[in-house]
């Protein structure tokens, strides 16, 4: 499980740091490290923590929390795509590129 759901928990973080950056030079003020970071941290330690919970549980109920821990990247990455998509044209290099978005 660990391994399978890993890497699209870390892709999804990634985005949202990278976004998070990018939105702040954007406006262009200096990104905040604890602005930046706080929702990627929350997201990878609640994930890590059922994880470890499942493994020092056991089998009965580890089911219920592993559907949590499966949940967490979906949501990781369902945040980051709605983010993109309220991005204006400027984000992806101005109106030459707007065709792109279409």
């Amino acid at each position: 499980m660990r391994a399978l759901l890993a890497v699209p928990l870390h892709a999804a973080t990634g985005m949202i740091i990278g976004l998070n950056i990018t939105g702040a030079l954007m406006q262009r003020e200096q990104p905040v490290a604890y602005k930046v970071l706080w929702l990627p941290i929350l997201l990878h330690g609640t994930y890590d923590g059922l994880l470890m919970i499942t493994l020092a549980i056991g089998t009965s109920t580890m089911q219920g929390i592993a559907l949590l821990a499966f949940a967490i990247p979906l949501f990781a990455f369902a945040y980051g795509v709605r983010k993109i998509c309220k991005l204006p044209v400027e984000y992806f290099g101005g109106e030459d590129n707007q065709r792109l978005l279409a």
